[in-house]
């Protein structure tokens, strides 16, 4: 029974924005209250380090149910979160079935602040008897972080729970993305453009925020160090779309967002959508390829106004990381 008390415990994982201490949830506040938690979360043992639960959140469009799906060794369970016209609550109902026990859960979001939110739950056995009630506190201590606080309604049948669970939210980006590590640094080109003049490349690669994305930034520069070319993108995990999106702006001025396909452990390409300065749409898929400390790069399908653009053959351009 302890993994049934630990599932209730995390799926009732979700937080809110802006809002007064002591908030009552309103229809127009609730769906804001719970966004912040979408996304996959676990909690680890602390002592061996084993993952105990996996709960997933996300929403189903447009944006007016929730569904959470959760999962341990031996236990599997879900529930949908909407706004409950007869109570006036946003209400979570759902099942768990541990081994062939099957169990019924109800949670009604009851009050919310600024980084936190608090469940009344309830716990219902195959045959209607009520195995606990429970408050329980989620406070948000961080964009993928939370701690939350159990305090029992009435007798528990259940396992005693720790008064304090820690969860975080599992990255799903490096999840997707596993040689988004070996791709941090800088890299190094040197070539020449089509008027025979030297040309230094320099990509910079970084982590974004809690190392939840990617940050390339690119700079060439003839030997004067004139500035002829350059880039930036960011490239992070879409909770909406469970995909990586990509977003790009030159110093020419084009613009564009893509699509990125994880082919292998070393290799990824993302699919452009892009807007020249002039307006005219621009297509391609760039390639990128890491062995060790070099990365190749190769364009690939560049489409311009609906015009295909012959690539030279074997167009690679091979980067060596600066150490």
């Amino acid at each position: 029974m302890r993994t049934l008390t630990l599932i209730v415990a995390l799926v009732v994982m979700f937080g809110a924005t802006t809002f007064a201490r002591g908030d009552t949830p309103t229809e127009k506040t609730w769906a804001s209250a719970v966004d912040r938690s979408s996304g996959t979360w676990e909690w680890l043992d602390p002592d061996t380090g084993t993952r105990i639960l996996r709960v997933t959140a996300r929403w189903i469009q447009p944006r007016d149910r929730m569904v959470w799906v959760w999962e341990g060794p031996h236990s599997v369970g879900s529930a949908m979160i909407s706004w409950d016209e007869q109570s006036g609550r946003p209400v979570a109902n759902g099942t768990i079935r541990i081994g062939e026990q099957l169990q019924i859960i109800r949670m009604v979001l009851v009050d919310i602040t600024s980084n936190t939110n608090t469940w009344d739950s309830r716990i219902t056995g195959a045959n209607g008897k009520v195995l606990e009630e429970r408050t329980s506190i989620e406070t948000f201590t961080g964009p993928n972080l939370m701690t939350q606080a159990l305090t029992l309604k009435s007798k528990a049948e259940l396992a005693t729970l720790p008064a304090r669970i820690n969860c975080r939210r599992i990255n799903a980006f490096v999840e997707q993305m596993p040689m988004a590590p070996k791709l941090v640094g800088n890299w190094k080109r040197l070539h020449k453009d089509r008027h025979g003049r030297n040309i230094t490349t320099i990509v910079k690669t970084d982590w974004g925020s809690d190392r939840r994305s990617l940050i390339w930034t690119a700079e060439a520069r003839l030997d004067n160090g004139e500035l002829v070319n350059g880039f930036t993108i960011l490239a992070g995990h879409n909770r909406q779309t469970k995909l990586i999106t990509a977003y790009m702006t030159t110093i020419t001025g084009d613009v564009g967002t893509g699509v990125m396909d994880v082919e292998s452990d070393k290799r990824f390409s993302i699919r452009w959508q892009m807007t020249e300065p002039d307006g005219a749409p621009l297509e391609l898929t760039v390639r990128q390829e890491i062995e060790g400390d070099t990365l190749t790069i190769t364009w690939t399908g560049v489409v311009s106004d609906g015009s295909p653009v012959p690539m030279p053959p074997h167009d690679d351009k091979v980067f060596t990381r600066i150490k």
